[in-house]
């Protein structure tokens, strides 16, 4: 109801783990300007049957998946053993039709069939330039989340690469057990801090239409221009030209305080 109610656009997922098939979902959950997909968590937590499964249902919708995170799930899809496989046993989830070892978590999803247009990657801390060549022979979108990885794994994505690659790479927060707070000024502000060959003007299209894209909301959402919706936000600046002020919004420490939704 809150977000039905915040006048926000975009999308929500029903995230599944595991072997099991969830039940169908007969009601269309879709109301407003928000509408529901499906994701399966991650290719060390979901078996390859339900990732198939869940992408069926997902009916060409975005469909996120949490994508080369950890050392644990590097070790599990390339060994099929360590840490998380003896914890998936002890929780008694059979993993031994998974179809692993895989080189690594981009080609074992891609070997099980479910990257394409509308998979978001989500995360991708751990990749080479043959996982990045599948990602974008796919057309998949990828999601980073740099103040997670941080604090979580004392890594960061490789986000030149990816942008080399000719990927369109937009922005998370994940979740507020691994960041102090969900806001997407904050996640531009440490990548302007952290990565300084990047543009303002490209952190700022990573926050905006590449967003968008990556939820298959690029022809309508994320720009200011004709056909697009009027969905805005009105920040004060004192700029003079287009750099300066990108500058300003991904770099400021005062914008959130003076937002106004139009």
């Amino acid at each position: 109801d809150i977000l039905i109610q915040s006048q926000l656009n975009g999308v929500w997922f029903f995230e599944h783990f595991g072997n099991e098939i969830p039940l169908p979902i007969d009601e269309d959950l879709t109301t407003g300007n928000l509408y529901f997909s499906l994701a399966g968590h991650a290719p060390h937590t979901t078996s390859p049957e339900l990732f198939r499964e869940l992408k069926r249902k997902s009916f060409g919708k975005p469909f996120s998946i949490h994508v080369a995170e950890s050392d644990l799930e590097m070790e599990f899809i390339k060994h099929a053993k360590g840490s998380w496989a003896d914890f998936l046993v002890s929780r008694e989830v059979d993993f031994s039709k998974w179809g692993l070892p895989q080189k690594s978590p981009v080609k074992h999803l891609d070997h099980i069939g479910i990257l394409d247009k509308q998979t978001l990657i989500v995360h991708l801390l751990h990749c080479d330039d043959s996982d990045l060549s599948i990602l974008k022979n796919r057309q998949c979108s990828v999601c980073i989340c740099p103040r997670s990885n941080h604090n979580l794994h004392k890594r960061l994505p490789n986000i030149e690469d990816m942008i080399k690659k000719g990927l369109n790479v937009c922005l998370g927060t994940d979740s507020l057990a691994s960041v102090n707070s969900l806001s997407i000024w904050d996640e531009m502000k440490y990548i302007w801090a952290n990565y300084p060959n990047l543009s303002p003007k490209r952190i700022l299209s990573m926050a905006t239409s590449a967003g968008a894209m990556a939820l298959g909301c690029g022809h309508q959402l994320g720009r200011i221009e004709p056909g697009y919706r009027a969905c805005l936000l009105y920040v004060p600046v004192d700029s003079s030209n287009d750099e300066n002020i990108a500058h300003h919004l991904v770099a400021a420490d005062t914008v959130e305080k003076h937002l106004s939704l139009l």
